[in-house]
């Protein structure tokens, strides 16, 4: 494991917090306000090996963490709110306290609520793919763009010439 100065711990600490390496580096107490200056030496800092492995190891114990955590919401739950969204069941959209009492403010789902649930728990459901188009390029396209820009490459060339000039064109040889 690395040992970290003072300022490299503050600089990991902070980066993992606001994910700025900018804004890491001035809560070290570095000095140098000009944006260019400050962005290029955080990034340096910010490459070092046992920065980069200090904060590789922080986002797997954050990742671990939330893994661990019983309050995050599962797969289960989530097909469950969908599948309420799509029968038009009203969920709750704010808790608010007013004058000591506890209000819910509940919301009807709209035809575009209901369409836009039934699409997510389809594909979380593996029932649908996304759409996949198919692009070909054809020989074709290429010589017809390498024409254009050849005969705009000559009225080009013509233009910048005296009208006694002669312009040779050159015929490129094929590629194999």
């Amino acid at each position: 494991m690395d040992i970290l100065t003072e300022n490299e711990k503050v600089f990991v600490e902070t980066y993992m917090k606001t994910g700025n390496a900018s804004e890491a580096l001035r809560a070290t107490g570095y000095k140098d306000t000009h944006p260019k200056t400050l962005h290029a030496y955080a990034s340096t800092i910010k490459r070092r090996p046992k920065i980069q492995r200090e904060i590789a190891r922080l986002e797997e114990a954050k990742k671990s963490d939330l893994l661990l955590r019983k309050d995050i919401i599962n797969t289960d739950e989530i097909v469950t709110v969908l599948a309420s969204i799509i029968k038009g069941e009203r969920y709750v959209i704010d808790n608010e306290e007013i004058e000591g009492k506890e209000i819910t403010k509940f919301k009807f789902p709209s035809a575009k609520d209901k369409i836009e649930a039934a699409k997510a728990l389809a594909m979380i459901l593996g029932l649908s793919q996304p759409a996949k188009k198919e692009v070909k390029v054809t020989h074709k396209i290429e010589e017809d763009m390498y024409s254009d820009v050849m005969k705009k490459s000559m009225r080009f060339i013509q233009k910048k010439m005296d009208t006694k000039d002669v312009i040779e064109v050159l015929e490129l040889p094929e590629e194999a």
